[in-house]
């Protein structure tokens, strides 16, 4: 069985639900699903580590109604890439059908608290925006937690980013035209990436994609600046609970005192001017409902541009939920924000 040791009290003040509380009402589309979510969630946490690992690999891709269909809308490859340190990752490959030249690239990191997941988390997301935008999506690998804490699932993501960037004739993309996204864990690294990428003059990245961003520790949120409520209210959301995030962020920095690192917490970079613009997506019956929104009003008080959308009273995993009209409604928004940063819009 995982082991969920007690909230820490290291844990960030929490405040009270003045502006955001609301979010958390159920969805009464989501209400028929969230017994038997919480039912699955809480069989695959009894499992043990290597189990419970093995259950999420094993789960079915998400379809959306519309599924664009391998083989007539995109075509998939799988690869290797070597990284700083001599090792190899994996990296998924989702391209149009037909022939590509000079396209935009979507380079993924796929959520699951740095320590499970595979490239099908934002697997509906990457199969439309090659299918419908004509983007090459290209889903990072990385080596995660506990085995590869903090930094190397950062370094691996930046490292796949100049990998592709170099090869840019290989995969048919435009190497200064660069969309990075993930959801959850995966958003945490996209946006931290972001980060890197401006700190490092690294060029060409146009845009980020945040669905539910986990953009700060939660011993270190500073919640006498913004709203800090969710970990709280939300603390036994059916499909992720606030024990269960600690969990996650104890694997990928075993060292709380590391959290406080812009690239472990986006939120606290002193400055976020310069980043590109985001589209961030939050989800209302989410214990990181909170932080999302903070990131939102971070950038936006940095001038970044900034796309928000708020799913209220769905849970952190609602995309994974065909069944919710929102899903589609999601990986929409997606395939629109891309088409407007070709556009240069």
């Amino acid at each position: 069985m995982v082991q969920l040791p007690p909230i820490p009290s290291t844990q960030a003040p929490t405040t009270v639900a003045t502006k955001y509380g609301h979010l958390s009402k159920m969805h009464p589309d989501f209400e028929p699903l969230a017994e038997a979510i919480r039912k699955q969630t809480d069989q695959m946490w009894s499992l043990d580590w290597p189990d419970f690992r093995n259950a999420w690999l094993s789960l079915p891709p998400t379809q959306l109604a519309d599924s664009p269909v391998e083989g007539k809308d995109f075509a998939v490859e799988d690869s290797k890439i070597t990284v700083r340190d001599g090792a190899e990752i994996g990296i998924r490959i989702f391209k149009p059908v037909g022939r590509v030249e000079n396209a935009m690239l979507v380079m993924m990191t796929h959520g699951g608290g740095w320590s499970i997941g595979t490239y099908e988390v934002e697997g509906a997301d990457s199969r439309h925006m090659a299918a419908e935008t004509g983007s090459v999506v290209v889903s990072v690998d990385y080596r995660m937690a506990p085995e590869h804490p903090y930094p190397t699932p950062l370094n691996d993501a930046f490292d796949a980013l100049l990998w592709c960037k170099a090869n840019a004739a290989l995969l048919s993309i435009n190497p200064e035209s660069i969309i990075i996204g993930g959801s959850s864990s995966g958003a945490n690294l996209a946006a931290a990436l972001a980060l890197k990428i401006r700190d490092e003059h690294v060029s060409g990245v146009r845009g980020q994609l945040l669905t539910v961003p986990v953009t700060c520790h939660p011993a270190h949120f500073p919640s006498d600046k913004y709203e800090y409520a969710s970990l709280e209210q939300n603390k036994e959301a059916p499909d992720l609970t606030t024990k269960q995030m600690w969990s996650m962020w104890r694997k990928y920095v075993p060292n709380e005192e590391m959290g406080k690192q812009s690239y472990v917490s986006p939120l606290l970079a002193e400055s976020l001017e310069g980043v590109a613009p985001a589209l961030i997506q939050v989800a209302g019956l989410d214990p990181v409902r909170d932080e999302g929104l903070a990131y939102a009003e971070a950038l936006k008080e940095a001038g970044v541009p900034t796309t928000l959308r708020v799913y209220a009273g769905l849970p952190h995993t609602w995309k994974f939920l065909p069944q919710l009209k929102e899903a589609r409604e999601s990986t929409q928004m997606v395939v629109d924000f891309v088409r407007r940063i070709q556009e240069g819009v």
